[in-house]
């Protein structure tokens, strides 16, 4: 399908005909919903296609740089960088924030349960 056939799709699905990028509806949900953002901890979510790794690993050493304690596991060896098999771990002292591999995603987050402590949180 052309670029232009798939816009000219979208727009006629939209019910105003017209694509709103405005966070109006997003807000007022938000607000509707006790604004939960506010509560989170600092977080950084890394998503995409490509660049992740990379991305991650920059941040990694500029955290790292600033005296922050960073751990960084993969369950996939790409490669290149640090890897250590979380199913590895025996215990966690933090929090578990992660986007693990639909394959592996039930017996992550099993694993994860039963190495964080009490009043941690472990995110996906």
């Amino acid at each position: 399908m052309r670029t232009d056939a798939i816009l000219k799709r979208l727009l006629a699905l939209h019910p105003n005909k017209l694509i709103d990028l405005k966070l109006d509806r997003i807000e007022r949900l938000l607000d509707e919903l006790g604004n939960p953002q506010n509560n989170l901890p600092p977080v950084i979510h890394v998503a995409g296609t490509n660049g992740k790794g990379s991305t991650i690993a920059h941040l990694r050493a500029m955290l790292e740089a600033a005296g922050k304690k960073v751990t960084s596991s993969d369950l996939i060896y790409r490669g290149y960088g640090i890897q250590k098999d979380f199913f590895s771990y025996d215990k966690w002292a933090g929090d578990i924030i992660t986007n693990p591999p639909y394959k592996y995603a039930r017996e992550f987050i099993e694993h994860s349960l039963s190495i964080i402590p009490e009043g941690r949180k472990v995110a996906m």
